[in-house]
């Protein structure tokens, strides 16, 4: 696979993009809550930048944490890849996005990674519902 190294959006664009994909598959009656979690100085360094809460029948369903970078050149600190990893192990979905591409997993450097169009990943993702 390859992978797309022009263009980028920036963080607030990627999340109206996700938002948007998001609300094309997401089935009726079911409640979504995003949270953007700000970079500060009290908040916990390397946490992903968008958590995705999503409720249906007033249960808990899915939660993504999910790391932004404007393009595929803008690598993750160590912190940020443990984090993802470690969510995961939480059994938490978790990805980086950039534009409208996703990866589960940060490669090693010369791993080409898989990407995968974020309108595809929703549309399969939410069909099994």
């Amino acid at each position: 696979m390859n992978y797309r190294l022009e263009g980028s959006l920036n963080q607030k664009d990627n999340i109206k993009l996700i938002k948007k994909t998001i609300a094309k598959y997401l089935p009726e009656k079911w409640r979504i809550r995003y949270i953007k979690i700000g970079a500060g100085r009290f908040q916990e360094a390397g946490l992903p930048d968008l958590i995705i809460l999503i409720k249906k029948d007033n249960q808990l369903q899915l939660q993504f944490w999910i790391e932004i970078k404007r393009n595929w050149l803008d690598k993750p600190t160590e912190l940020q890849k443990f984090n993802i990893k470690d969510f995961q192990d939480f059994g938490f979905i978790t990805f980086f996005v950039a534009g409208n591409e996703i990866c589960f997993e940060w490669p090693k450097e010369d791993i080409k990674f898989p990407i995968i169009n974020l309108d595809d990943y929703f549309r399969i993702f939410f069909g099994q519902f």
